[in-house]
């Protein structure tokens, strides 16, 4: 194996079949360990006589395969009553702004998904509880997934909280593998990239990690997927250079949402009116005003 490269084990040898929950990225060392490594934990399926639930209390089954309307509606409406996590951060243990269940509503209600296996993709992953944005579709819909978080501090934290959802721990911002970016840790959902010359980044420059960063087409690829229901991306400002380096030409997505409102950007600055012409270009129409501090783009002829 040559240093440098992701290399996945899949449980399914069919390489047609839509990628299942169950299968996992096997956790790859790598040889400097000043460099957090990329990779994952492996999978490990529960005692099928307990409940699986994640570091919370708030134990809904986990959906392994699609389900029924009643199954859907009977998650949302409970989903709906959690107001707080019960253990660890404080942070909620779903979106923040609602968006989770938001886009839920407007895009995936009606029906079209039902019997399906729908895919998501979450950048950053975080704890992979704390105001995620992924979860519900996981927890209610029965969806699969892919969560990458940079944070070296954060990402065992998802390994353990995720179990059925892929994980990758890299920066997925550099146009190639060879990259490493300086990553500013943090314990809320806010973590993000060194900049040297942020005053307020200086201080806390010993606290700063190094982390392998890579294009994001690159690790879908060597995924296998072909087709990503819903794209979340919130990663402090670095919005732009994840998508710089993601291929919507070899990869379809039908709905994705940016955070463009936050300490690092505002709604109409330089940075998000070039998401916005980058995202048309690739055939996206913005859905203005649908949820809080983000934009909604949906892919042309998107039927929903």
């Amino acid at each position: 194996m040559t240093v440098g490269c992701l290399v996945l084990f899949f449980l399914s040898n069919n390489p047609n079949q839509r990628v299942s929950p169950r299968e996992s990225y096997n956790y790859v060392p790598r040889p400097d360990p000043r460099i957090s490594p990329r990779g994952s934990f492996d999978y490990k399926a529960p005692d099928p006589g307990a409940s699986v639930s994640d570091v919370d209390d708030f134990s809904l089954p986990y959906a392994t395969s699609p389900l029924s309307r009643d199954s859907v509606d009977a998650c949302y409406a409970e989903w709906g009553q959690v107001t707080e996590r019960k253990a660890g951060n404080k942070q909620l243990p779903k979106s923040s702004l609602r968006e989770d269940v938001t886009l839920y509503n407007e895009f995936f209600k009606k029906g079209a998904l039902l019997g399906k296996s729908g895919f998501y993709l979450e950048l950053g992953g975080f704890d992979g509880v704390a105001e995620s944005n992924s979860r519900f579709y996981e927890r209610c819909l029965g969806w699969s997934g892919l969560l990458i978080e940079a944070s070296p501090k954060m990402f065992p934290k998802l390994a353990k909280n995720r179990p059925l959802a892929h994980k990758l721990h890299v920066s997925p911002t550099c146009p190639d593998e060879s990259g490493v970016i300086t990553f500013l840790p943090s314990s809320f959902t806010n973590a993000m990239i060194y900049d040297p010359d942020n005053k307020d980044h200086k201080k806390f420059a010993s606290n700063t990690v190094d982390v392998r960063c890579g294009p994001l087409k690159k690790y879908i690829s060597e995924l296998g997927v072909k087709h990503i229901d819903l794209f979340s991306l919130d990663v402090e400002g670095a919005e732009l250079m994840v998508l710089q380096n993601f291929d919507f030409s070899a990869v379809s997505v039908d709905v994705v949402m940016v955070e463009s409102d936050n300490a690092y950007h505002k709604s109409n600055d330089e940075g998000n009116m070039e998401i916005r012409r980058l995202m048309r270009e690739a055939g996206f129409v913005l859905k203005k005003s649908l949820v809080q501090k983000s934009d909604v783009y949906v892919r042309e002829g998107f039927v929903y």
